[in-house]
């Protein structure tokens, strides 16, 4: 028996030209119409008279763990161009079942959009991994309404749940050196995109990337990391490599040797400390941000030092 009013999370697809991207890790999402209303006040009246659709700007939300099956479709400096999205919510059974296996589950679906990732964050001792949000622009094609929400959808072709990837907190190194007591690690991709739209039209038809700033955040016990050194600004030597450690199922972490681990890397920037700080009989602790000249580079087939 169909519970009629819950639903929960299931995998989503993104096509793009290189075929289709299918998140079955999905962790959450969020849809915005972004819908800008004008509301009519005729004159010597105190109540609207109307609506009308001014503009609007739709974007989805969305966090995964699955970062190989991520990064082998998006680029972690220009994004993905998609063209057919599709969001899943599947409908629980009430009572004699888990899920409903008819056509009953809802469907968002979006017609162009540029996926672009956002934030990955790690915590030391983080019992759910790394997450990776990431922000879909929601474009219009020039026919097709650019987010539509779907009822009575049958499930039975979609990709299903699935284990894939998980990674972990792992080492932080600066010019080959490996910098000790990390404990969290936050990496903002910076990617800033300008969608517009032209000619009157509701929805933007376009999507471009007017700015790239990545900002990496680690925070370490290590109070001596930036000892006799500038802190407010400095150069950062030689290559800066960030490691996430790649889980493995039915066991802990993958050796450190095999090919299979998450790095952010770059070959030139800088770095500041942010804070300093400790309370009471606790163990003080710096955050630092490190700021990239020129591109990062990702990869998920990194052995790790």
């Amino acid at each position: 028996m169909a519970s009629a009013e819950r639903f929960a999370l299931f995998p989503c697809s993104l096509t793009h030209a290189g075929g289709d991207l299918d998140l079955a890790q999905m962790q959450n999402f969020s849809i915005t119409p972004g819908s800008t209303v004008d509301r009519i006040f005729a004159a010597g009246a105190v109540d609207p008279k109307a609506h009308i659709l001014a503009y609007a700007d739709p974007q989805i939300t969305f966090g995964t763990q699955d970062l190989v099956t991520y990064f082998a479709a998006v680029s972690a400096t220009a994004g993905l161009k998609t063209t057919v999205g599709t969001f899943r919510l599947q409908e629980r059974s009430d009572y004699d079942g888990v899920w409903e296996s008819s056509t009953t589950h809802v469907t968002w679906t979006t017609a162009a959009g540029h996926l672009i990732p956002t934030r990955l964050s790690c915590s030391q001792d983080s019992n759910t991994g790394c997450v990776l949000e990431s922000r879909l622009v929601v474009l219009y094609d020039g026919s097709t309404v650019p987010l539509v929400h779907n009822t009575g959808v049958d499930f039975s072709t979609a990709p299903t749940p699935a284990f894939t990837s998980e990674f972990f907190l792992g080492p932080v190194y600066i010019n080959s050196s490996e910098i000790k007591g990390i404990t969290n690690v936050d990496i903002d991709f910076g990617i800033n995109v300008s969608a517009v739209r032209t000619s009157g039209s509701v929805w933007a038809k376009s999507s471009a990337i007017i700015q790239r700033a990545p900002m990496i955040t680690f925070t370490t016990l290590k109070a001596d990391v930036t000892a006799s050194v500038n802190m407010f600004l400095r150069a950062l030597a030689g290559t800066t490599a960030i490691y996430l450690w790649k889980g493995s199922d039915a066991g802990s972490r993958v050796a450190v040797g095999t090919t299979s681990h998450f790095k952010l890397s770059f070959s030139a920037g800088v770095w500041k400390d942010d804070t300093v700080s400790v309370s009471d009989n606790n163990d003080g602790t710096v955050s630092v941000s490190l700021m990239n000249t020129g591109t990062i580079s990702v990869a998920t087939n990194s052995a790790i030092p």
